[in-house]
């Protein structure tokens, strides 16, 4: 799963299975495609390996609050432009490039004969993006949550989550210490990113929805969802970059 979207970091952590015999009762169906997992493999030295969830855990941060954000962004530009072409022409200041770049993609859909070629390109390749990253978060809507810890290339513990909250756990004795807490919070994380992940693909349709007045020729919803796609892609970049900026503040 990785490699085919690795547009989106967050999806990025999870894996096609690379086992295809399970034994557990909450292994997958046979005749379907194996299911994803989220698998870490981590230092013996607990502390590095709770560092390495503190990195996990800040993506995490920064694709909800792209998500809190992202409609309010969109609401702002909508309301922005309506006033703009309503008003004689003035100078405005620039748009942030996550809006920019939407408007970009929005006022030069691709059936026009007056779409520029390297907006032509962008376009199609948010899309491609888009078609990915639906396929493979389609994945978690057929299956449970399959969580696996490794300490140093060894297997020590396995979780499998369905749909109705049974949790089924497998642990590989003897347990090192501190490894339960290291898995209950990988399992947590895991969770989380789900949730984002599938509050990520209900954002691109209300937002596609939202940004249809903007299209050069609106009508079809089809042409904003890879729009938006981008820019939610874009604002968790800058949100990311803003992050990095002020924690360079601090400790300088």
């Amino acid at each position: 799963m990785a490699s085919s979207s690795l547009s989106d970091p967050l999806l990025a952590l999870w894996l096609d299975h690379p086992e295809k015999a399970v034994t557990t009762a909450l292994g997958p169906e046979k005749g379907k495609s194996t299911p994803v997992v989220w698998q870490r493999d981590f230092s013996a030295d607990v502390k590095i390996a709770h560092n390495q969830l503190d990195s996990i855990q800040t993506l995490i941060g920064l694709t909800e609050k792209s998500n809190d954000l992202a409609p309010d962004r969109l609401r702002a530009l909508l309301t922005k432009q309506t006033t703009t072409s309503s008003q004689a022409a003035a100078p405005t200041p620039p748009l942030p490039p996550p809006e920019n770049e939407l408007l970009a993609l929005l006022q030069s859909p691709p059936e026009t004969a007056s779409f520029a070629w390297d907006i032509h390109y962008e376009w199609k390749q948010a899309a491609e993006e888009l078609r990915e990253f639906l396929q493979d978060v389609q994945r978690f809507v057929s299956y449970y949550a399959w969580i696996e810890t490794k300490i140093e290339g060894k297997l020590v513990a396995r979780t499998l989550v369905s749909w109705t909250g049974d949790f089924q756990t497998e642990w590989n004795f003897p347990i090192p210490s501190g490894i339960e807490r290291l898995h209950a919070r990988s399992l947590q994380l895991a969770l989380a990113s789900r949730t984002a992940l599938l509050r990520t693909t209900t954002l691109i349709l209300t937002g596609a929805i939202l940004t249809l007045p903007l299209l050069a020729h609106p009508g079809n919803i089809l042409l904003t969802l890879p729009a938006v796609w981008r820019f939610i892609q874009r604002l968790r970049q800058e949100l990311a970059q803003t992050q990095q900026n002020d924690s360079a503040s601090n400790t300088s």
